[in-house]
């Protein structure tokens, strides 16, 4: 695969990970700074912030990107399986199937 695509690949992924971080955690403190409680599984979780509705709205457009940069970075991962699948089939979108099989795989 040439370098640029490697680049993108390995960007991609970090995004994922960074996204999967940001996404909970920004709803979580914009909840907390509009002064609302949270629940998980039935435990309350603490406020870490103080009611601040300036705070709250910095918060949600954080939330809000991040939830619409989520939604890019899948559909261009989905665009780009099926254009190393269906177009270059260089076998980058076999060895991704073949992996995901193996790991769903019972012993």
């Amino acid at each position: 695969m040439p370098k640029l695509q490697q680049l993108a690949a390995k960007l991609t992924q970090l995004g994922f990970y960074g996204l999967l971080i940001v996404m909970p955690l920004s709803g979580y403190l914009m909840q907390n700074a509009a002064g609302r409680p949270l629940e998980l599984f039935g435990l309350s979780l603490p406020s870490l912030l103080n009611t601040d509705l300036a705070l709250y709205g910095l918060l949600r457009e954080i939330h809000g990107w991040a939830a619409l940069l989520l939604v890019l970075l899948i559909v261009v991962h989905i665009i780009a399986a099926l254009y190393h699948g269906l177009i270059k089939r260089d076998g980058v979108f076999s060895s991704m199937v073949k992996v995901s099989v193996t790991a769903n795989r019972k012993p």
